[in-house]
């Protein structure tokens, strides 16, 4: 009896401690959590890879701020690894703290800034945002906390995001290992954002581009009439471009050179190419291309034009499909897995529109002109194109073919090249254009977010 009073006796202050832990609300988590046993706010959902340190360093979300409240800053083993906006110019902001691995040995403030004149700030001395203030109306005018990190100076691997408002739900979560380094802003009050990103680690692991490229390249699905109707010129399947390129050169009409031969299709003799990056520790994008001689008319004369490449994104994380972009005219959409079609769980299928060569999830279409009316009903011909059996990576060099050295419109009659085209791999938005109505992921968000 001794033995358990006194145990009771030491037990019970201890779980009187904790239960004063579990009445702390949100809003006084404002400085460094370590010390709150894994107190996580806002519901951010739990990380099965421990790379950020969360189970040390558990992340957390500061209160918020705006035009007239005070700074909010990381605690001192935190950096910003998230944002969050609300408000009618995305005038209220938060920040995701999380764990670097790494403590801030020296801070300091930007100079505001905003979307008149120089309307960004990256953080000097290799250091990375810990803290945000604003003034103005709508909090127009911002200033960044940057602090530098006992890591020794290192700051690498950065890109610019897409941008964050809060049309689309404005919240953000960065890539892992990634953190943000610098801000830039567009639009009345500032009101849209880009964060620029950066690792603070020096360890590196390569993906294996190659295999991942091969292993989620998707299937395209062609329309049953391809080559046929809608219009009165040729309707084509992908093509070699270094044989349009030294074809043209030439002086060859680009209408003979449109492919209406399946065989070379089913027979994988025609490539298809990618372009990939990673994207912090678990994340790689790969952006593939295919490209078409010749673009046909959705309806008598409109709508056609020499040389077309049309894409198609992928976002893998801890080496699974978590997120697709389809991609068409000046526009996309992005769908998340489970929510389109797969080939063996990697290959996302997409089906081609027969006339302008856009990428979709779904088939369909009527045949007109409007952005999801194109042809694209395979029927029992079910032509299709596995992509992953005659794949090729896009760069520069001097074992690369004459096409992929070229730069500029007139690689291919005024289209863009696809490397001019793809620009940041890692840096593109969920949606654009009238490609948003079917996206899950809208176009005031960056493409690489917590799905």
């Amino acid at each position: 009896m001794k033995v358990r009073f006194f145990q009771l006796f030491i037990i019970l202050p201890l779980l009187f401690m904790g239960f004063g832990y579990s009445l702390m609300s949100c809003a006084d988590n404002q400085g460094d959590p370590t010390a709150l046993l894994g107190l996580v706010t806002d519901n951010y959902p739990a990380q099965s890879n421990s790379y950020y340190y969360d189970s040390v360093y558990p992340p957390y979300w500061l209160n918020w701020t705006t035009d007239g409240s005070p700074p909010i800053e990381c605690g001192a083993s935190y950096l910003t690894g998230g944002v969050k906006c609300s408000g009618r110019y995305c005038d209220n902001v938060n920040l995701l703290c999380r764990g670097s691995g790494y403590s801030q040995t020296s801070s300091w403030w930007t100079d505001y800034f905003s979307e008149e004149g120089t309307n960004w700030r990256v953080c000097d001395n290799n250091a990375f945002v810990t803290g945000i203030r604003c003034t103005g109306s709508y909090c127009d005018n911002m200033s960044l906390r940057c602090s530098q990190l006992n890591n020794g100076g290192t700051r690498r691997d950065c890109y610019w995001t897409g941008y964050l408002s809060e049309e689309d739900g404005g919240t953000f979560v960065t890539p892992e290992s990634m953190f943000v380094a610098g801000a830039r802003c567009s639009g009345r009050y500032c009101d849209n954002m880009q964060f620029y990103l950066c690792r603070a680690d020096g360890n590196s692991t390569p993906a294996d581009f190659n295999a991942l490229a091969r292993q989620f390249a998707p299937r395209l699905r062609f329309d049953q009439l391809f080559g046929t109707d809608s219009g009165q010129q040729s309707k084509c399947f992908p093509s070699d471009p270094q044989v349009y390129y030294t074809q043209r050169a030439l002086g060859v009409d680009p209408i003979a050179l449109c492919n209406k031969d399946y065989s070379t299709i089913a027979n994988n003799r025609v490539p298809v190419f990618y372009i990939a990056k990673q994207c912090g520790t678990n994340t790689v994008i790969i952006r593939y291309w295919y490209f078409y001689a010749w673009q046909s008319t959705c309806f008598t004369s409109f709508g056609s034009h020499a040389a077309d490449w049309e894409s198609l994104a992928v976002m893998i994380v801890d080496g699974q499909l978590k997120r697709v972009a389809f991609y068409q005219h000046g526009g996309w959409y992005s769908r998340n897995a489970g929510s389109f079609e797969t080939v063996g769980g990697t290959h996302p299928v997409a089906y081609v529109g027969k006339n302008a060569h856009g990428s979709y999830h779904d088939s369909g279409g009527s045949g007109g002109c409007l952005y999801f009316e194109d042809f694209r009903n395979p029927g029992s011909n079910d032509y299709h194109m596995d992509t992953w059996n005659n794949l090729a990576v896009i760069e520069r060099g001097s074992s690369s073919p004459s096409w992929m050295n070229c730069s500029g419109d007139g690689c291919f009659d005024g289209i863009g090249h696809p490397i001019d085209q793809t620009g940041e791999v890692c840096g593109f938005g969920g949606c654009n254009k009238d490609g948003c109505s079917k996206s899950q992921v809208g176009g005031n968000v960056p493409f690489i977010t917590a799905p």
